[in-house]
C-alpha cells in the first residue's frame, strides 16, 4: 500500500503566473525534483535525470507513459508569485 505524501514530500512550484504543490519525487526513478528540476516554457517540469517531462496542468508524462507526477495547482493571478523557481520544503517554512 501507497503511504500518503507527506508536506515533505512535495515541492512549490512558480511557472507562469501560477503555484504549484507538485510531488518531490519523480515517479520514474525516484529523483529529487527539488534538486533535478527544471522548468520550461508551457507550465512543463522536466527531470534532468532522464528528461523526462511533466504538464505542470495536468501532471501527465508528456514523454513517456504509464508516469503521471501528483500535482495540484494552489494559486495563480495575484495569488501566485509570478517567478519561475523550485522550492524545497525546507523553503516554504511550514506553507504549501
Amino acid at each position: 500500500m501507497e503511504r500518503p505524501l507527506s508536506l515533505d514530500d512535495r515541492i512549490r512550484v512558480f511557472a507562469e503566473g501560477r503555484t504549484y504543490s507538485v510531488a518531490r519525487f519523480c515517479p520514474h526513478a525516484g529523483n529529487d525534483l527539488a534538486d533535478t528540476g527544471e522548468l520550461l516554457p508551457g507550465r512543463i517540469l522536466r527531470c534532468l535525470a532522464h528528461r523526462y517531462e511533466f504538464s505542470l496542468d495536468s501532471g501527465r508524462c508528456l514523454n513517456g507513459t504509464g508516469m503521471d507526477l501528483d500535482v495540484e495547482l494552489i494559486g495563480m493571478g495575484l495569488d501566485a508569485e509570478p517567478s519561475h523557481r523550485i522550492d524545497r520544503p525546507e523553503d516554504q517554512q511550514g506553507t504549501l
